[in-house]
């Protein structure tokens, strides 16, 4: 565990001795075990009470606790809006980003390097104040993630349908959605109330798992949106066609117990209407986290997300080449 410490980049300093919490500041977290995979690390999420100044984080594991603790200062730490944060790149699965973010506002990202091995360990951590005051502990397990695992995975998977919410869209198939209620203000004075829609097909959804535990998939998608500018010269509804090709590479992990797969993308290509978008993230990005049903020629791949108390069900089926 002495190791694994030493293994943590977090913007701390390295200290010795024993902890006293006094529990006079209020603090706690609010779930016991969390997922972290090689290179990427984890975040600790939590909400912090008002006038602290930092954060104490002591690994242990079944021989008890290292011998050393990190001294988190705040501003090693980031504010944590617990909302997804857009970007322009077009990932299919960024609703799994929704889904696995808390209402929270404070955040610590731990990173490893390479000497941190797979399997598990815990944490403790407290929070101090300036004035020598230091939380009751919170422990957290963490499950350190090897990249790859079921070798029936590894191979070329092609798309073929996915169903929404029980609605079935086939590949090269539009799924539409409609705005009714909406008002176009046309160039000539005249407002018109309109339903317009915006349509989504995906024509091709490619991926390659690989036993090293990389993957690479690949999305050629056409979306339909309402073109506003035209549909206000006109005083009709025109519409725009966009067509986007997405590549995403990385490493993948799969959960046998939990029949979960876990995509950390490193470098990803966006192409749009020939505009070609490229950038590389040592860090990683989680870009997916679903559960899967596999069997030796196909798999079904399930997001579920949840937002303000709705719930959006996403399945991908998939046939191997």
């Amino acid at each position: 565990i002495n190791a694994a410490t030493a293994g943590i980049v977090i913007g701390a300093v390295l200290k010795t001795g024993d902890l006293v919490p006094t529990g006079d500041l209020v603090f706690s977290v609010d779930y016991a075990t969390q997922t972290a995979f090689q290179k990427t690390g984890f975040d600790i999420i939590f909400k912090a009470p008002a006038d602290y100044a930092g954060a104490y984080i002591q690994l242990k594991d079944d021989n008890g606790m290292a011998d050393s603790y990190l001294d988190v200062p705040l501003s090693a730490m980031s504010y944590y809006s617990g909302k997804f944060t857009e970007t322009k790149k077009k990932n299919l699965f960024s609703k799994s980003a929704v889904s696995t973010r808390k209402d929270e506002n404070t955040s610590i990202n731990v990173d490893f390097s390479a000497q941190v091995p797979a399997g598990t360990f815990c944490y403790v951590i407290c929070l101090y104040d300036a004035q020598g005051n230091i939380s009751q502990p919170s422990e957290v397990c963490v499950t350190v993630e090897s990249w790859g695992g079921n070798i029936n995975l590894v191979g070329d998977w092609g798309y073929t349908k996915q169903v929404e919410n029980g609605h079935v869209v086939i590949a090269g198939e539009e799924s539409c959605s409609e705005h009714m209620g909406q008002t176009l203000y046309c160039d000539s004075g005249i407002t018109k109330e309109v339903t317009f829609i915006n349509c989504t097909s995906i024509d091709a959804l490619d991926m390659t798992f690989k036993s090293d535990g990389t993957y690479t998939y690949y999305v050629d998608s056409v979306d339909k949106n309402l073109d506003y500018e035209a549909s206000q010269a006109s005083c009709e509804l025109v519409y725009l066609d966009n067509r986007y090709v997405y590549t995403s590479k990385g490493n993948w992990a799969f959960n046998e117990e939990e029949s979960k797969l876990t995509l950390v993308e490193f470098e990803y290509s966006f192409t749009e209407d020939g505009i070609v978008e490229t950038e590389m993230n040592v860090e990683g990005e989680l870009v997916l986290e679903g559960k899967i049903e596999l069997t030796a020629n196909s798999f079904v791949l399930t997001e579920t997300y949840t937002y303000q108390e709705e719930v959006d069900v996403y399945e991908y089926y998939l046939n191997k080449k």
